[in-house]
């Protein structure tokens, strides 16, 4: 299907395809129309994932990382000053793997304040350990943000990902855009999502992760019990060539 729309509304189809279950979000100019896009369709039943209003991108970055940690599809958006008040919590997304996607619709940084298209936002996240695509047109917006949960997501990479957009230029102006068929988008992202739970479950499972738990209370009260995890850095490093057969053979036959 085909359809006249804007960098915005293309980042929120592109969300609504890869079917992701939490969207931590927060407002900024020229993002805005983005999450306006997606609160819509939660409300017309459209959109089947959490939408979550926080208070502020910092909280947006840290909602994000909690929900990626549980294995779960998470996706936001940002621009400009949100994604410098985001900034500190990113390079916990990318130390822990977590495939989260993110649009950022870039816009030029204060001072005053600016509303023109700019890219030093997304500059100033070059190290953080993300990876970043940049989109040309309105089709490569939906296009590189399904692409970028798929290699995000992929047992060999997962890492968090950028995909940016021109603010202003891209976010309010309309091009015709092919919308991709929600099965075929359906049997891309599925593999790699497996493989996403997968790794994390086998990571939990080691021998050589730790559990130390508390006493229990007496048996006529709810059992408490508190927890800490500890993973050896090599155990991550050799997973990937640890992985049982029988785990490959499954993602094969799209079990």
């Amino acid at each position: 299907m085909k359809k006249l729309m804007d960098g915005n509304e293309a980042g929120a189809w592109a969300a609504r395809l890869a079917k992701v279950k939490v969207v931590p979000n927060f407002p900024v100019t020229p993002q805005t129309e983005l999450i306006e896009t997606l609160a819509k369709w939660k409300v017309d039943g459209l959109f089947k994932g959490d939408f979550l209003d926080v208070e502020s991108e910092h909280s947006v970055g840290s909602a994000a990382i909690a929900s990626s940690a549980t294995g779960v599809r998470t996706f936001t958006a940002s621009s400009s000053q949100g994604l410098l008040l985001m900034h500190e919590v990113l390079y916990v997304a990318s130390g822990m793997r977590l495939p989260i996607v993110m649009i950022n619709v870039s816009r030029g940084l204060s001072a005053p304040i600016t509303l023109w298209d700019d890219h030093n936002d997304i500059l100033d996240q070059r190290d953080s350990g993300w990876m970043i695509f940049f989109t040309e047109n309105n089709q490569e917006v939906i296009d590189l943000t399904l692409q970028a949960f798929k290699i995000a997501e992929n047992h060999k990479v997962l890492l968090p990902c950028f995909v940016n957009l021109d603010g202003f230029v891209l976010s309010y102006t309309r091009e015709p855009v092919q919308i991709p068929n929600q099965k075929a988008v359906d049997k891309s992202l599925q593999l790699d999502l497996k493989r996403f739970h997968f790794f994390v479950k086998n990571v939990i499972e080691r021998e050589k992760i730790k559990f130390n738990a508390s006493q229990p209370l007496p048996d006529d009260e709810t059992p408490l019990k508190t927890f800490s995890l500890t993973i050896d850095q090599k155990d991550i490093i050799k997973l990937d060539s640890n992985l049982p057969q029988s785990g490959k053979e499954q993602y094969n036959q799209g079990e």
